[in-house]
């Protein structure tokens, strides 16, 4: 499109626009309006529009009564249960065992059933352990493992409008697996 030499080719009344702009600036303008069409056509397509509605969720972790320090809060929609959202929601745990959930980077989590995971790890004391030949030991978990898995914890959480303060709180027990 834009090979032909200067001027042939050009109705005689856009030659002199060929002229002014200069065929690099034409090629460089088709380029931007043809690469900026889908944009603005896409614009507010984000993964925010196929979330939809969310609702609040925050709680707080413990284990055995104590807080869980750190970590990783996991809702899985809970298809066998009426929750057809798409995407699942996590929260990081911060050091008073406080988390706020998320779904794909918008606060809160669409309103339905969930299964709910906690992973929870300490990183290991600074050794070298001829056990491990030469790699650091594995990190040490903080609550048992089998929170870790949503699908298999026994955790389970309804997401709704107007939940009450301490509905979404999560109480561990068990012991840690000889760790």
């Amino acid at each position: 499109m834009c090979s032909k030499p200067l001027g042939q080719g050009i109705p005689h009344g856009l030659q002199y626009r060929w002229r002014q702009f200069g065929r690099r600036q034409t090629c460089k303008m088709a380029l931007l309006s043809a690469c900026s069409a889908p944009l603005v056509l896409l614009s507010g397509c984000g993964a925010e529009d196929l979330v939809g509605p969310t609702v609040p969720v925050e709680g707080k972790v413990t284990f055995n009564g104590d807080d869980v320090p750190t970590g990783t809060v996991i809702f899985l929609p809970d298809a066998k249960n009426g929750n057809g959202a798409q995407y699942e929601s996590r929260a990081p745990i911060d050091a008073s065992g406080h988390y706020a959930l998320k779904t794909q980077g918008k606060d809160g989590a669409p309103p339905g059933a969930y299964l709910v995971g906690v992973s929870s790890w300490k990183p290991p004391p600074e050794r070298s352990d001829p056990n491990f030949n030469g790699f650091p030991p594995p990190n040490i978990p903080l609550v048992p493992l089998k929170y870790n898995n949503p699908a298999s914890s026994g955790l389970t959480a309804e997401a709704r409008e107007n939940a009450p303060a301490g509905e979404y709180d999560l109480k561990l027990e068990g012991k840690l697996g000889g760790r």
